[in-house]
């Protein structure tokens, strides 16, 4: 398949601009609120008393339901519109987090998580594989081992920011403070 997109996109676009940018930047929002969220659902779990074996519990559903959703997700992938099915993935999450902070207030937290952890999960693999996959358009002719590297290191940043940016939220706060801020990263999308 990249072979088929190298010589579909070789020569670039001339006179427009390159949505590389705007999807780095894209890349680097829903990183930051991607990794934001998990670190904020371990933490909460850890201090509302449910220790590791919550915190164990959580991580065991996000991995059954990213590895049921990987294989779904890339026949969406293939089958639509993968910048629309991206946009439509971070939406989703930008629901189920805000819908996780209001729920909090009412419900008991490790139901909650757990609940939204599936939910998230989901979109989450579509959001990643959906992404992914319009590496090689977004590369317009340039070296994809590049592109796919400079869209990797992007992300590890993110994760660098979500770590920088959910301490100070989570200290001494309301859990609804932390999901509400960190929801808002997802609704920054590429123009391209």
């Amino acid at each position: 398949m990249s072979n088929l997109v190298r010589v579909h996109h070789g020569k670039g676009r001339a006179g427009r601009s390159s949505p590389c940018l705007g999807f780095l930047a894209s890349t680097l929002s829903a990183a930051v609120a991607r990794n934001g969220y998990y670190i904020a659902s371990a933490w909460i779990l850890v201090e509302r008393g449910h220790g590791t074996a919550g915190v164990a519990t959580f991580l065991a559903i996000v991995s059954v339901v990213e590895f049921i959703a990987s294989p779904l997700a890339g026949v969406a992938a293939d089958r639509f519109d993968r910048r629309c099915l991206n946009v439509a993935a971070d939406l989703s999450r930008f629901l189920v987090m805000l819908a996780t902070a209001c729920a909090l207030l009412y419900m008991d937290v490790f139901v909650i998580i757990c609940l939204s952890a599936a939910l998230f999960s989901f979109c989450d693999r579509v959001a990643l594989t959906s992404s992914q996959s319009m590496i090689p358009v977004i590369a317009d002719g340039r070296d994809l081992v590049a592109s796919n590297s400079a869209v990797f290191f992007v992300m590890q940043v993110g994760n660098l920011g979500a770590a920088l940016l959910a301490g100070p939220l989570l200290h001494d706060r309301s859990p609804v403070l932390p999901f509400t801020v960190i929801a808002a990263f997802f609704c920054f999308h590429r123009a391209a």
